[in-house]
């Protein structure tokens, strides 16, 4: 559907002025249009299962010979973990769900690096109802774990917390890991990761890729980082004021957990 919309603004260049459409080809173009968007974005929600598997089924593999018991329950957690987010379905999910299942995540992890890592929610009740595509809270956490905190001597620190700001909600996962150095934070800016396969910007390229197909170019990522500092990452979402600013009940203002 590119060429075609590229044949649209040649055509236009040409004769000096917009080509006439009729609402048929208009209406047919935004639903092409459309489709190639559905298409993409399973693609992209098609990566994050795999990786997350295949990492997990290695860590069970090095654990078998000298901790059979860790690897059983790291197994049955992983069992309860893709129990609850193999659903091919469920695309959006609130915040309250997706911390859910960062909890999860992170008992998984817990397994294999102990107490070096410890996970801080602070986010006010008013966010929980807010929707967001399945897994991106998730990912932003296991890349603060595998590039920022593994790579860490001593015990690590991720923050996860969000706020809104006019018509939009953010989320913002933080570490105090290793962080990158300018040049890597730029190539990871410019997606530069993805190209070279270098792993660390890949989940956050998936990150940015489904939530721009989803809700536009002006949403996605920030992301801030310090070499020796720690990494820090921020998501952009729209507001949806019936789901974002409703009330909880039984949820408290504010809360911060390890």
């Amino acid at each position: 559907m590119a060429a075609e919309k590229g044949d649209f603004r040649a055509a236009s260049q040409h004769n000096g002025k917009e080509p006439e459409v009729s609402p048929e080809q208009k209406a047919k173009w935004e639903e092409q249009q459309l489709l190639l968007l559905q298409t993409e974005y399973r693609m992209l929600r098609a990566q994050v299962n795999p990786h997350f598997f295949f990492n997990t089924l290695s860590t069970i593999q090095a654990l078998i010979p000298s901790d059979p018991d860790k690897a059983v329950t790291l197994i049955k957690n992983l069992a309860s973990f893709f129990r609850k987010t193999l659903n091919p379905d469920q695309e959006i999910v609130t915040l309250k769900e997706e911390l859910e299942t960062v909890r999860n995540y992170i008992q998984i992890e817990k397994v294999r690096f102990g107490d070096r890592i410890n996970l801080v929610e602070a986010l006010p009740a008013e966010l929980l109802a807010c929707k967001m595509p399945v897994f991106s809270l998730q990912i932003l956490v296991e890349n603060a774990i595998h590039h920022g905190l593994s790579l860490k001597k001593g015990n690590g620190r991720i923050r996860v917390s969000g706020w809104i700001e006019g018509d939009s909600w953010y989320l913002n996962v933080e570490d105090d890991g290793v962080g990158m150095s300018e040049t890597r934070l730029e190539e990871v800016r410019q997606g530069e990761a993805v190209r070279s396969a270098r792993g660390t910007g890949i989940g956050l390229f998936n990150v940015r890729r489904r939530v721009q197909t989803l809700y536009g170019d002006e949403y996605g990522l920030k992301i801030q980082s310090e070499w020796h500092k720690g990494t820090s990452v921020t998501v952009r979402f729209p507001l949806i004021p019936r789901k974002c600013r409703e009330e909880r009940g039984g949820e408290r203002g504010g809360h911060e957990e390890t």
